[in-house]
């Protein structure tokens, strides 16, 4: 009898009409070419999104912040105990730390409005303590507010994986928006994200 094998979820489309627009407009300039101006203009980028990739564009000899591409490693949740933001940390330990993030020329994103000034800041510790041995190599951490859907929709289509780590969620938001740009999502085992299992 062993482990049941996971199943496949099929995602519906982004709740947020300004997120299915601009997953639209990114689908189309991909299919033409990255013009000036869509999803993927690192113009678009929080302004610590972006140093965060000329620096690893700096640490790792690449020919500046367009030859990076996908780098990041997202969590965007309210940073409050309900949505268990230090499980995105303790995922990234899992993986290896600051070692898997260097191996694999990865930058943590960590972003979402501080609902809980305890909880923010223990992340973030959490976050700075994994990376503690390698203090060059590049992080986000924007918990001073939400991100607007044009920034959250380039840090998406600059991000390999998003980890959605709350145990429960009755929608779960971000595993749908970040996949409406390409980029698969890690949900927690537990008990469930309602967007799952529409």
């Amino acid at each position: 009898a062993g482990e049941k094998p996971a199943g496949i979820c099929v995602l519906p489309p982004p709740l947020r009409g300004d997120i299915c627009e601009l997953a639209r407009q990114g689908a189309r300039s991909d299919a033409e070419t990255s013009e000036e101006g869509s999803v993927s203009d690192p113009r678009h980028l929080p302004e610590a999104a972006r140093l965060a990739i000329e620096r690893l564009a700096n640490v790792t000899g690449r020919n500046g912040g367009d030859d990076v591409g996908r780098c990041f490693v997202t969590c965007a949740v309210r940073m409050s105990p309900e949505k268990a933001p230090h499980n995105f940390v303790r995922l990234l330990r899992s993986l290896g730390g600051a070692d898997f993030l260097r191996r694999n020329g990865l930058i943590p994103v960590l972003c979402g409005a501080r609902s809980v000034e305890d909880c923010a800041g223990g992340v973030v510790r959490e976050l700075e303590s994994l990376l503690a041995g390698d203090p060059d190599w590049p992080r986000v951490v924007m918990t001073d507010r939400r991100l607007g859907p044009a920034e959250l929709a380039a840090v998406f289509s600059r991000s390999v994986l998003n980890v959605h780590p709350c145990p429960y969620d009755a929608y779960g938001m971000t595993a749908v928006e970040s996949a409406a740009f390409g980029c698969p999502t890690v949900v927690d085992g537990g008990r469930g994200v309602g967007a799952l299992a529409l």
